[in-house]
């Protein structure tokens, strides 16, 4: 990425660009108006009212009773999972729904395996009631099995993909070599 053509030339673009404005006129009036705007700013009474208005609002009883709310949620949310913990240390659904979500593959393969699920469940649905249509649960069920037959080679396709790896070079940071700076 230092050696690119693309980010040297944004670069010495930057340059030329900012020495032409530290020279420019604009920068002169935007300095003055600048440094004006900042003794006006320390004597505003809205500027040192606006700066304590974050004070004012931490001490408010809203702020409290929304920061109360908040933290009783936390604190059930996490006597649920020390709960749940506790309940299924010895299970083996839990402990193989736990593999799944372990390993991207794993948990890809268990979607895929939902998905060949819930299109057999469509098409039953479709024969004994009136259910979705038959071209949503093929399409569901091609997509499941194509899924399962792939099983954890996305990763090498996507690793290798040629178009992806060209987007993605534009903005990989190169790991060594000479710095073009």
């Amino acid at each position: 990425m230092y050696n690119s053509v693309l980010v040297s030339f944004c670069h010495s673009l930057v340059v030329k660009f900012s020495k032409l404005y530290k020279t420019s006129f604009i920068h002169k009036i935007s300095s003055s108006l600048r440094k004006k705007h900042e003794i006006y700013k320390e004597t505003s009474l809205v500027y040192k009212i606006f700066r304590n208005l974050r004070g004012v609002f931490e001490d408010s009883i809203i702020y409290k009773l929304s920061l109360g709310l908040l933290r009783a949620i936390d604190r059930f949310f996490k006597v649920l999972f020390t709960k749940k913990s506790r309940l299924t240390k010895g299970s083996d659904i839990a402990n193989s729904l736990e593999l799944y979500s372990l390993d991207l593959r794993y948990g890809l393969r268990l979607f895929y395996e939902s998905l060949v699920f819930l299109s057999l469940f469509f098409i039953l649905g479709r024969i004994f009631f009136h259910g979705p249509s038959i071209k949503l649960s093929l399409l569901l069920l091609v997509l499941g099995l194509l899924g399962i037959s792939i099983s954890g080679k996305e990763f090498q396709i996507i690793k290798t993909s040629k178009t992806l790896n060209f987007f993605l070079d534009i903005f990989r940071l190169d790991q060594g070599g000479e710095s073009w700076w």
